[in-house]
């Protein structure tokens, strides 16, 4: 499944157990697009846990440095489905109501 990586723009959700339901869209910015099996071959191939690396031009074309996957990152999945990084494992959450076209 193809999943389009966007990073929180400031680590304003940090550790928090329970991630909000609803997120705003320009609290994040697009860094990959990748294509993996599961949500979490998304954390690791943005982790470099196996020492494949996502080389992130977008990111890079934007100033931002491609930094780890953390918890408060979001994964937006082929299918529509928005999954909040947690500090353990994955949360569905959905964009505010602005921000959906």
């Amino acid at each position: 499944m193809k999943y389009i990586i966007l990073y929180a723009r400031e680590p304003k959700f940090g550790l928090n157990l329970h991630p909000p339901e609803v997120i705003k869209r320009r609290d994040f910015i697009e860094v990959a697009g990748i294509e993996v099996d599961s949500l979490e071959e998304v954390f690791r191939q943005m982790n470099h846990v196996d020492g494949t690396e996502i080389v992130s031009k977008l990111g890079n074309q934007r100033g931002m440095p491609l930094r780890s996957m953390s918890s408060g990152d979001i994964a937006l999945a082929e299918d529509g489905k928005i999954w909040f990084c947690a500090s353990v494992g994955w949360r569905e959450v959905t964009f505010a109501q602005e921000d959906v076209r």
